[in-house]
């Protein structure tokens, strides 16, 4: 199918396949649980869960077949490590990304394919934006999205997390240096989720 078109053509510029970044992603049924449709959630599960599955399927039965060993990034998301409001089966799917990254490296580790994931927090993206719409829809202070992805900025760093700070770790985890990470889901959240001891001081 599609998919493995994409890969045929990776591997006539390249010769072979040596990692994957499972990366793609959407957001699309935000609101309350009570107001999900199946038509949305299964979209998103389709993207979030299915794709990756089956992108990882394609580079390993390759992989196998030349005995090439490799490494496998899944992007997973803090969000599913804890459920977000309003974003409650995208959490779900993240939740099922890092649970499939631990069975993968079960069973793959006997062909030398290496598995982790990423859980990101904030990255300034545009489903970052999505998110912070999301957080907006029942909001009664009426903040808008931009106040709301104001408020996702670290105090340990200041700033907004960048995609390709994300990659950085990301590259590590391809590299030969990860070989004793396996099956673990790394936070990258800029620290956010830790209190601050500069807030206690005057």
């Amino acid at each position: 199918g599609e998919v493995a078109h994409v890969f045929d053509r990776a591997v006539e510029a390249f010769g072979q396949i040596d990692g994957l970044v499972n990366n793609a992603a959407v957001l699309v049924d935000k609101g309350l649980l009570l107001d999900s449709t199946s038509e949305r959630r299964a979209r998103e599960s389709a993207v979030n869960v299915e794709g990756l599955i089956t992108c990882s399927q394609e580079v390993v039965r390759r992989a196998i077949v030349k005995g090439s060993g490799g490494n496998i990034v899944n992007i997973a998301s803090a969000g599913g490590r804890r459920a977000h409001v309003l974003m409650a089966n995208y959490s779900a799917t993240k939740a099922a990304v890092i649970n499939l990254t631990e069975s993968q490296s079960a069973e793959w580790a006997q062909y030398s394919i290496n598995v982790n994931a990423l859980c990101p927090g904030g990255v300034q993206t545009a489903m970052l934006h999505g998110a912070a719409e999301a957080k907006t829809m029942l909001s009664r202070s009426k903040k808008d999205a931009g106040k709301v992805r104001e408020s996702w900025i670290s105090p340990q760093i200041g700033r907004s997390m960048q995609p390709i700070e994300v990659g950085y770790v990301a590259a590590f985890l391809l590299s030969d240096e990860a070989i004793l990470i396996r099956g673990q889901s790394i936070s990258v959240t800029e620290g956010l989720e830790i209190e601050m001891l500069a807030d206690y001081l005057d």
